[in-house]
């Protein structure tokens, strides 16, 4: 008889180490590679998100505002929405222009008629095999928010509905109420900041951004221990009516932080090496 080989308790224990061995030396590499990925993804969406503010500017002859606002000064709409006619049809899913036709500029972008644009609609997965046959069936697109504001690395369902792209907003930055021309800036265009990556997110279409204000009191994503004040308070229930507000910048992809330049170039900072001071001063157009 052909003799027959069994493993032992032993060498099926010896086999189970070696594998774990090698799965805890290969998981840091697959780990940095995964987190590679999402990083070029987030830089892909501001570039994007550069080359459709860029056709906004061709269209008018300026950057859109900060946000709109009704007689009354009251803000209405952000950027974001204005901008959605001009992302290139690759960028974002083409229906996105026909919703933006439906929204009422007019109107608060969080009025009972206008939310349904950006509030999270769960779906049953009857529902999502409808919208996917048949997309002219009512269903809300991409959970109600262009895939191109969206992080990689924020993936709850209240987080689907919020963007952490922010527009520096200021008299002398290129976000401010009467939208800037190119003109208007003095400084190379390589090194004034339009847009930047900021922790806390917020509803896509709300006129929420980074003001200059906020550089006073900003702080890196690795202040632990003012970066826990400021989540403490911002998800408080019941709601704290005195929260600690900051800006936190970077946070979403460890220590890197991504910045979009008005010339359209998005630069990686890493290790929290770029003062904070610095990024208030390239945010200035004169």
């Amino acid at each position: 008889m052909p003799r027959r080989f069994a493993m032992t308790w032993f060498e099926i224990l010896v086999s189970i180490v070696i594998l774990l061995g090698l799965m805890f030396l290969l998981y840091p590499a697959f780990r940095d590679q995964r987190e590679n990925a999402r990083c070029f993804q987030c830089v892909n969406n501001m570039r994007q998100i550069g080359i459709a503010l860029r056709n906004y500017h061709n269209h008018f002859g300026s950057f859109p505002p900060a946000y709109t606002v009704d007689e009354t000064g009251k803000p209405l709409h952000s950027w974001r929405t204005l901008i959605l006619p001009y992302f290139d049809s690759k960028a974002i899913d083409p229906k996105w222009k026909e919703v933006y036709a439906k929204i009422r500029l007019d109107e608060p972008w969080d009025s009972e008629y206008n939310i349904q644009f950006s509030k999270y609609i769960e779906h049953t997965p009857e529902e999502e095999r409808k919208y996917h046959s048949d997309p002219d069936s009512g269903q809300p697109f991409h959970h109600n928010m262009p895939s191109v504001y969206g992080c990689p690395n924020f993936g709850s369902s209240d987080e689907t509905t919020k963007t952490v792209y922010k527009m520096i907003v200021g008299n002398n930055a290129v976000g401010n109420g009467h939208g800037t021309s190119m003109t208007e800036i003095k400084r190379p265009l390589d090194k004034t900041v339009l847009l930047v990556e900021a922790a806390l997110p917020v509803p896509w279409m709300s006129p929420s951004d980074f003001t200059e204000d906020d550089f006073k009191t900003a702080i890196y994503a690795n202040d632990q221990e003012k970066v826990s004040e400021v989540y403490r308070d911002a998800y408080a229930y019941p709601p704290k009516t005195d929260p600690v507000k900051r800006q936190i910048l970077g946070g979403g992809h460890g220590r890197q932080l991504h910045i979009l330049f008005v010339d359209g170039t998005v630069k990686t900072y890493r290790d929290w090496k770029l003062p904070i001071s610095e990024i208030e001063s390239m945010s200035h157009i004169r």
